[in-house]
């Protein structure tokens, strides 16, 4: 069954919050099915984009899914 896409972004920034992070690997953990995806390395903004839809297990609604990031 095809899943439709849904895009999570976000921006990682440093402890202090003060500035976004480069080259940071982003990973999403769906905590349900315990599957990881990633990683996705931020932007020169600290941006990334990482679509649920290409997990390859199909997720659901009220699935609880964990972003996490690692610099460095």
């Amino acid at each position: 069954m095809a899943v439709n896409p849904y895009p999570l972004s976000g921006v990682i920034r440093n402890r202090t919050n003060t500035a976004n992070l480069e080259n940071a690997s982003v990973f999403l953990i769906n905590v349900d099915t315990r599957e990881v995806t990633g990683p996705q390395l931020t932007n020169s903004a600290g941006e990334f984009l990482i679509d649920l839809a290409n997990m390859s297990t199909e997720y659901a609604i009220g699935n609880r899914i964990q972003i996490v990031a690692y610099h460095g």
